[in-house]
């Protein structure tokens, strides 16, 4: 087991045409524009003659759908593309609470990746981290697809691996933590690696949440079968065998081919694993389990350090969310409710 007039008209269809991609034109510039937009005197647009409209527009023009700048304030207001304050896929904002916003370290979700047809080289976080999700094997990066809501990672070779960098940020010790995947795990996928985070020094520490996973072993009362998510911690100073907890495998099975919420959560002396917004199991873990690396988080593949990483997950990835520290139970559900809504299966 260690084992991302004319005028006015071509601005209106684009946000007419995506329910599911915020107008990312006219943003602030940062490092870079994303897709295929170009910076032009200091905002994101498709042609530079739109960069006096964008200064309109941020002035709080009629509407334009974008809110005024700050009062008092030289420059642009926020940037709608990053997680802060709030976090909005168009017009559907979620307000983060104070825990939300501080301990928010990840936010990678359909709005933040390339064009269809792109090579996945760079997912960005939406997070104030920059923690972006990157191709980790030169030559193998995954490709965007277009399923019923949207741009999708398509994984369907093995190294077509994605993982963030490494650093501190990752170091979650013993806070709380909630990791939301939203996935879809095909039938050829086996044993399919969603997250996962694994330490190169002993005694080892890591945590992995996986779907199409049997149970076996692991699943407390509930007998092996296939198609269950998993979710496991692992700290050798504390769980010398998975029998002494620290695993879970769903209650439920779920058939292949079909997107879901998967959350993997730590509440102090206990970790739960949920999927659509149900809880599917919770066990108890020793209290002072630490997971102290500060190793990258593999998205959809094994966690490597020193070798080609692979994977044998097959499917779509269409947003991952980290939180680190505690979410009170009717904050994780507003956060599952929008990632879902937003992200996930049409209702």
């Amino acid at each position: 087991m260690r084992l991302h007039f004319a005028l006015v008209l071509v601005l209106a269809s684009s946000l007419v045409a995506s329910c599911f991609r915020p107008d990312l034109t006219c943003l602030p510039c940062r490092e870079s524009c994303p897709g295929s937009l170009t910076c032009q005197d200091n905002y994101c647009v498709e042609f530079k003659e739109q960069a006096p409209f964008c200064q309109d527009r941020w002035k709080g023009d009629a509407g334009s759908g974008l809110p005024d700048g700050p009062p008092d304030v030289e420059g642009p207001p926020r940037d709608p593309f990053v997680c802060d304050d709030q976090c909005c896929v168009g017009n559907d904002c979620l307000t983060l609470t104070t825990q939300m916003r501080n301990g928010l370290i990840l936010w990678a979700d359909r709005t933040s990746l390339p064009d269809a047809g792109s090579p996945v080289t760079v997912w960005r976080d939406r997070s104030l981290l920059k923690n972006d999700i990157v191709a980790y094997n030169f030559g193998y990066a995954p490709k965007v697809q277009m399923d019923e809501r949207g741009p999708i990672v398509e994984i369907d070779e093995e190294r077509a691996v994605l993982a963030t960098k490494a650093g501190p940020q990752h170091r979650l010790k013993r806070s709380d933590f909630s990791i939301l995947v939203l996935a879809r795990c095909d039938e050829n996928t086996r044993l399919g690696t969603l997250f996962q985070r694994h330490s190169s020094d002993r005694p080892s520490t890591g945590l992995g949440l996986f779907c199409n996973h049997t149970g076996g072993g692991y699943a407390g009362p509930v007998m092996p079968a296939p198609n269950r998510v998993f979710f496991m911690v692992e700290d050798e100073r504390q769980i010398m065998t998975f029998g002494d907890g620290g695993a879970i495998a769903s209650k439920s099975t779920f058939d292949p081919g079909k997107l879901r919420l998967m959350v993997a959560r730590r509440i102090s002396d206990h970790i739960q694993l949920r999927v659509d917004g149900v809880l599917e199991g919770d066990v108890q873990i020793p209290a002072s389990l630490s997971l102290d690396d500060e190793n990258p988080s593999f998205i959809g593949a094994l966690p490597t350090i020193f070798t080609v990483a692979t994977t044998t997950f097959n499917g779509g990835i269409a947003a991952v969310i980290v939180v680190r520290g505690p979410l009170e139970d009717d904050e994780l559900a507003q956060l599952e409710s929008f990632v879902l809504r937003n992200f996930g299966p049409p209702r």
